[in-house]
């Protein structure tokens, strides 16, 4: 309850006190009169105090201060910890931009995420969907590809670019494909009628953290992939920091 409510009862409860009492104590002579002509008739501007009840407005004036002080309490105590909260989120906001500061420049720095890798020898007998190793690392920075198993790595979210040439057989087709994380991203079709064929293609992508790329045979078309001419290269165009 507010301090305006408080006073306002405090003033009702005067206003009442001052009705009782007033007619006792007539001021100026006014609305006076000569009682000693008939001593027994009662003047209708006297009344006795003693039989009008006085409100207890004091008690609950008292009471209500005593809540308004209690109310006052919460409410410094309640702005205390907003003060605490707002703190602690300040400093949380610096703190995540300090280390979003503090990682551009290892950001920076592998933004060379690059690598260009073929294959060291002749691949025949592939099948349905065989990821084709490029065993032979050229460059390898930021360690994002796996010569082993053929899959580029995503060591950040950013934007990558990837592309690829294929060496077929001689006389022979083979179809391959770009996959990321599993699903198809791009086709290369290589071959060529009494000699040797290649084919080249590439692909922009957004990734994320941990998404795999290769070089897979598009669905059993085809079976060999000549060494030394077929390649496999990607680098990071822009990371999201």
């Amino acid at each position: 309850m507010s301090i305006t409510t408080s006073a306002l009862l405090f003033g009702m409860c005067l206003a009442q006190i001052a009705t009782a009492l007033w007619p006792v104590f007539p001021t100026n002579g006014e609305n006076s009169r000569d009682t000693t002509t008939n001593p027994r008739e009662p003047d209708s501007n006297f009344q006795t105090a003693g039989t009008t009840e006085v409100c207890s407005c004091l008690e609950e004036i008292s009471h209500l201060e005593k809540q308004l002080r209690l109310s006052h309490g919460r409410l410094e105590s309640f702005q205390h910890r907003m003060d605490e909260l707002s703190a602690e989120l300040y400093n949380m906001q610096n703190g995540m931009r300090a280390l979003r500061n503090g990682l551009r420049p290892a950001l920076g720095q592998s933004q060379d995420i690059s690598f260009s890798a073929r294959v060291g020898t002749n691949r025949p007998y592939l099948k349905d969907v065989d990821t084709v190793i490029f065993d032979d690392i050229i460059i390898n920075n930021a360690g994002a590809y796996d010569p082993y198993t053929g899959k580029f790595t995503s060591p950040a979210i950013g934007v990558y670019h990837f592309s690829a040439t294929i060496l077929s057989g001689y006389n022979t087709t083979i179809e391959t494909m770009f996959v990321v994380n599993g699903a198809e991203m791009g086709r290369l079709y290589s071959g060529s009628f009494n000699n040797r064929g290649s084919g080249t293609n590439s692909i922009l992508v957004n990734l994320k953290q941990g998404d795999e790329v290769s070089i897979n045979l598009f669905y059993g078309n085809g079976d060999y992939v000549h060494g030394q001419w077929s390649t496999f290269s990607g680098y990071a165009v822009s990371l999201f920091g």
